[in-house]
């Protein structure tokens, strides 16, 4: 038994820390550990910024002003994620380092720090679950169903559906609402929707259009002439511009006009969904996949040289 200095109670040597060693005895401290849990959470609390000046210094060789120099360059963000809010309980970012060489790459959210460290650091597991990722993604797509989306009811379940255009004859206010809503009802974890030649009057009130079309379907990417997504690690391009044909909606005239609208097309895209067709685009393949009836004249050469 032992009198604590602190409270004065009397209490089992088990409530005690060891303060030292003298020949393999131990020494125990003056206070119970009840009284010293009290005085350093009331350090800590009071010594905040001090704390973790001592913490960066002991676990990282880094100080309070190195941690937010580090910061002040990342943008006050996580080095991969970009967020700006480590979480909820947590007011600094996570520091990233080196396990052999102890050096500090950076500062991450708690996210992105336990993920390098699932993976130990190996840039090969990071590249095998990439491909695992691109390759487990399913794409629907659909495209020139003009007003007939009752006929092919409940779509296949997909990570991303993505209809290419001329859902409608004329593209009339109330169809683009009835579409979206649509739309809406398939499971799909991401739906864009990339307008066509025929949708006339969405081209020339496009931003009522596409306030209907997210009002109906909460999340769709609505895409006009240009537009890029990124989802799940895939750069997906729509656009509804078109060769000149019957001075429909989007069309442009061949050759040079039209050449400067594929240029708008980033060169990083992997998938191009357009009202004439759908591209997948790697480093030296361009594959053209039809979509309903496909006619010569809608070809265009500018964009199959893009």
């Amino acid at each position: 038994m032992k009198k604590c200095k602190k409270c004065t109670q009397t209490k089992d040597i088990t409530q005690y820390y060891v303060a030292y060693f003298i020949q393999d005895k131990p020494i125990y401290s003056a206070s119970c550990k009840s009284c010293q849990n009290k005085r350093s959470s009331q350090w800590n609390s009071n010594n905040k910024l001090k704390r973790k000046n001592i913490l960066l210094k002991n676990l990282y060789g880094i100080s309070l002003e190195n941690y937010f120099e580090l910061l002040k360059k990342q943008d006050n963000k996580c080095a991969i994620c970009s967020s700006t809010q480590n979480n909820k309980n947590k007011t600094y970012f996570d520091v990233d380092h080196c396990h052999k060489t102890g050096k500090v790459r950076g500062l991450l959210c708690q996210s992105c720090n336990s993920g390098l460290g699932k993976f130990e650091d190996k840039i090969e597991l990071f590249k095998r679950a990439i491909n695992y990722l691109e390759k487990m993604a399913k794409i629907v797509a659909i495209s020139d169903i003009h007003c007939r989306w009752n006929k092919i009811g409940q779509l296949p379940e997909c990570d991303i559906l993505i209809s290419a255009g001329d859902y409608s004859f004329r593209g009339e206010k109330h169809v683009v609402e009835d579409f979206h809503k649509w739309l809406n009802k398939q499971d799909a974890g991401h739906i864009i929707s990339v307008q066509g030649n025929h949708e006339v009057w969405v081209e020339k009130n496009f931003e009522e259009a596409k306030a209907i079309a997210e009002k109906a379907c909460p999340g769709v990417h609505f895409i006009g002439d240009h537009g890029t997504v990124e989802i799940e690690g895939i750069k997906i391009h729509g656009s509804a511009i078109t060769p000149w044909f019957h001075s429909w909606a989007w069309n442009v005239q061949r050759g040079p006009d039209i050449a400067k609208e594929w240029a708008k097309i980033p060169d990083d895209t992997n998938i191009i969904f357009l009202d004439i067709f759908i591209a997948l685009m790697d480093t030296d393949i361009l594959m053209e996949l039809a979509i309903g009836t496909l006619q010569f004249a809608t070809r265009c050469i500018c964009l199959l040289t893009r």
